[in-house]
């Protein structure tokens, strides 16, 4: 494309440059957030490297597709050579909140030459974000954000607004002006399924050039925790329906129950393999003829026979991280990796949990951490050794662990920072009652999350549903979804 004062160059590359402020005590903050962009330009044909700002080299924009500048950390003074090589790259240049005003003031044209100028940090709680006529959320708990007035319309031109609903007081969220994208916020910080992290996940399209003619509109659905000791009777009453509505779904399989404690057994401890459950086998050969498809879901879904945290029974606890929770206080009071975690004892639990499957006659390519939370040399490994993963990833600053964050994602990453190809789950589950600090969540919460998806062209609506729950929910999602214009599609690891 062609601007009154630039010409975009050819790419020179298919690398992507990100940068972030390391500087301060939240400098974990700057990595994550790094880990997170990086993550979401895994859904493009890109290579991403990201290392801080403050190493910045002369001319180092001139080698990459594109730049990000992640600003998290207020006045910290950015490299010289950074601002000037800024200020005369014909690259594609994205910057992200903070010290943009570094970069104004070193040019005494920057406004006839972008027509904005950066009025500073605007600390207005603005509470939404409208995208493509939608209404996204934006938490109000991280009110800061860069002020941008427009004066020439011909070269800026504001992509998407913040909004405050209750005076309707309006600023630019993300502005666009010759090779120059300023985001007012950085969309990864208070993220939620209905955040404007969707609006950028979207716009990533525009600001690398990636061309997405069709918009598709694909959902998918899993079964949860289904182990051997679970009523087939439930579970076939879910295939049923699903296949009576031509929905083909996911079957996250436990191959060992486990309830060392006697947790629900009167006190006697209760341990169950598929091998020794034909009926159970049985039953998923029925689910996989009425269109399942098997996906591994850890060993047993719990650790050895203590409560981590809550119960020791398969399901409901941890099996690759350690986990303290405070029922008094309804929260996680602690998270740490597992004393005896090596690539020697993964290697054996998903080698045993594979090996229970193939005796039974099943296979599975894809994995689903339990709980999502496992140690990075674990989701390493699952990476290594299956064709994909389904679910949401958390990502842990190397210098301290206790620094880490979830993040889901809206389309299919096809490399994250594990290496892994990442299947999205971005609705979450129908849960009727509070559960350890997570509020309810209902049919009408997961509809509404979907029909938000819809601002992103590649849209997806990935949930997953526990069968004990019954059918009168997936009675309703099912008909919802559907009527969103989403089409349900069988997971596979081809998937793009």
């Amino acid at each position: 494309p062609v601007y009154a004062n630039k010409t975009l160059e050819p790419p020179v590359s298919n690398e992507v440059l990100i940068l972030y402020d390391s500087a301060g005590d939240n400098g974990w903050v700057g990595y994550l957030n790094s880990l997170f962009l990086a993550n979401l330009i895994g859904h493009f044909n890109f290579v991403v490297t990201h290392p801080p700002v403050e190493e910045y080299t002369p001319n180092e924009l001139e080698k990459y597709h594109t730049t990000f500048y992640l600003g998290s950390h207020y006045n910290n003074l950015l490299p010289t050579s950074f601002i000037n090589d800024t200020l005369h790259t014909h690259r594609n240049m994205v910057w992200f909140r903070y010290n943009f005003e570094q970069l104004t003031q070193a040019s005494t044209s920057f406004s006839n030459q972008y027509g904005f100028t950066f009025d500073g940090i605007d600390n207005t709680k603005y509470d939404s974000v409208i995208y493509k006529n939608t209404r996204l959320a934006k938490d109000i708990l991280d009110p800061q954000m860069g002020h941008i007035s427009i004066n020439n319309s011909l070269l800026a031109t504001s992509v998407a607004i913040a909004r405050q609903t209750e005076t309707g007081l309006t600023i630019p969220y993300v502005v666009h002006s010759n090779n120059l994208w300023y985001v007012a916020d950085i969309p990864f910080t208070y993220l939620s399924e209905n955040d404007r992290y969707l609006a950028f996940a979207d716009l990533l399209y525009e600001i690398l050039g990636v061309n997405y003619i069709v918009n598709t509109k694909r959902a998918l659905l899993r079964l949860e925790d289904v182990h051997p000791n679970y009523d087939t009777a439930i579970l076939k009453k879910m295939a049923d329906y699903l296949y009576s509505q031509h929905v083909p779904f996911a079957i996250s399989v436990i191959p060992v129950y486990a309830d060392p404690l006697g947790y629900y057994n009167n006190g006697v401890p209760k341990y169950i393999s598929i091998v020794d459950s034909p009926n159970f086998i049985r039953t998923l050969k029925y689910m996989e003829k009425k269109g399942g498809t098997i996906i591994l879901h850890g060993y047993s879904h719990q650790y050895s026979n203590i409560r981590n945290p809550l119960s020791g029974v398969s399901g409901h606890d941890y099996e690759f991280f350690k986990v303290a929770y405070d029922p008094a206080t309804m929260s996680f009071t602690s998270f740490e990796p597992l004393e005896e975690d090596s690539e020697a004892w993964i290697d054996e639990k998903i080698t045993a949990a594979r090996a229970l499957l193939n005796a039974s006659d099943f296979t599975a390519t894809i994995w689903e951490t339990p709980h999502y939370l496992a140690s990075v040399l674990d989701n390493q490994y699952f990476a290594k050794h299956f064709e994909a993963v389904i679910g949401r990833e958390n990502y842990f600053y190397p210098y301290n662990i206790t620094y880490n964050a979830e993040q889901f994602f809206p389309y299919v990453i096809h490399k994250d920072h594990y290496g892994a190809k990442v299947i999205p789950e971005n609705l979450g589950c129908v849960l009727p009652a509070n559960d350890l600090g997570f509020p309810n969540r209902t049919v009408d919460d997961l509809l509404f999350t979907a029909q938000k998806n819809l601002v992103i062209r590649d849209a997806w609506a990935s949930m997953y549903y526990h069968p004990y729950l019954g059918l009168t929910y997936l009675q309703q999602l099912i008909p919802g979804i559907k009527a969103l214009g989403y089409e349900f599609v069988a997971i596979s690891p081809t998937v793009t």
